[in-house]
């Protein structure tokens, strides 16, 4: 006991990251809980079945805690014997917080910010100035956050189908094409795209960029990132592949790690890439997730959560005290979105609620 006290914690671990998962003692119920968890990481991590021995001390709000690190997250499985949530959910959890938590704390989410902006970092100017000739110029602004995962499905569940609002601050709030707009500089006019209405699949394009492996007839987004990063020049297969994975991993994520085949059809041909309405698209998709997650009460919220996220901070301003930047950003207003400020949004979040701040209609 005496040599375990004298023993420091490190500050980076034998790799060099600075991942840290801090545990403290509440002095009033004499429990443990999860204090602080940082996700810092220099290499891919392989999934362990649960995250602690004793995981089941932790709470399931806690463990939601520790899922809002995306794309590298540690993820618990549930235990056998754990009880699915039902009339006796309440013997479980004892509040909203927790029943949200235990239903929605380990969902699937293939929407991943941190993971785009990775991609996008990593390419040349000549590179980045054909993503904006083509329409895709404020995604560029992109910065690295992390989904606030359960506040998401609060926001979701507030959702009003008849209105295509959401009941926030008190008052419904509208989503608009022109939120899209402005937050993350979409184009809004253009040509429909209907996935539904495609007949045709380029099978000379797919069987280019799909996954090497031999049992895999999917275009994954591990292939359309290895092939990005290897693009020497700016060629049309880079800009399908480019606006592909934008797809697959911001506009119109699923729980799935591929791009559907259909999506060629509207990067077939790249002069036409510009005339489609992108804005339009992301934000119908979205509102069809979020309106097919709570009419049949689904487990993973899918499509462009960064987008929900983004227009739910703009829209419910923190108040004043909790010093969260809102000062004038270049265009998209995504742009004044970095980790650090978004910390300080849900510190604020944290301590007012969902409906805590300043509204903005």
């Amino acid at each position: 006991k005496e040599a375990s006290k004298k023993r420091k914690a490190r500050e980076i671990t034998r790799c060099g990251c600075r991942a840290k998962l801090t545990i403290a003692l509440n002095k009033n119920t004499g429990q443990w809980y999860v204090k602080d968890f940082i996700d810092e990481h220099k290499h891919p991590l392989d999934t362990p079945d649960i995250v602690l021995p004793s995981h089941k001390e932790i709470s399931y709000a806690q463990k939601a805690n520790i899922f809002e690190t995306e794309y590298d997250a540690l993820r618990c499985k549930k235990k056998r014997h754990d009880q699915c949530i039902s009339s006796k959910h309440k013997e479980l959890v004892d509040d909203e917080a927790e029943l949200l938590a235990y239903k929605h704390g380990d969902m699937k989410v293939v929407c991943s910010p941190t993971r785009y902006v990775n991609i996008v970092e990593g390419l040349s100017d000549k590179h980045k100035t054909a993503i904006k000739n083509v329409g895709f110029e404020g995604m560029l602004h992109m910065k690295k956050i992390h989904l606030r995962r359960l506040m998401l499905v609060k926001i979701a569940k507030r959702y009003i189908q008849e209105t295509q609002s959401f009941l926030l601050g008190g008052k419904e709030i509208r989503m608009t094409p022109s939120d899209v707009y402005h937050i993350m500089g979409l184009p809004i006019q253009g040509n429909n795209i209907d996935v539904s209405a495609v007949t045709h699949i380029n099978k000379e394009l797919l069987c280019a960029y799909r996954s090497k492996k031999r049992s895999c007839n999917q275009i994954t987004l591990k292939a359309l990132e290895q092939s990005i990063t290897a693009s020497k020049d700016p060629d049309d297969d880079f800009i399908r592949q480019f606006v592909l994975y934008t797809i697959g991993i911001i506009l119109a994520p699923t729980t799935k790690d591929y791009v559907n085949s259909k999506y060629l059809a509207f990067v077939e041909k790249v002069t036409e890439i510009p005339k489609f309405n992108w804005g339009q698209f992301t934000f119908t998709n979205l509102l069809g997730c979020i309106h097919s997650f709570t009419q049949a009460e689904k487990v993973n919220l899918q499509g462009n959560l960064a987008l929900l996220q983004f227009w739910y901070w703009e829209h419910i301003q923190a108040y004043s005290q909790h010093d969260v930047s809102y000062s004038p950003a270049p265009h998209p207003l995504m742009a004044r979105w970095d980790e650090q400020n978004a910390k300080l949004r849900t510190h604020a979040y944290d301590a007012d609620g969902l409906d805590g701040g300043v509204v903005y209609l």
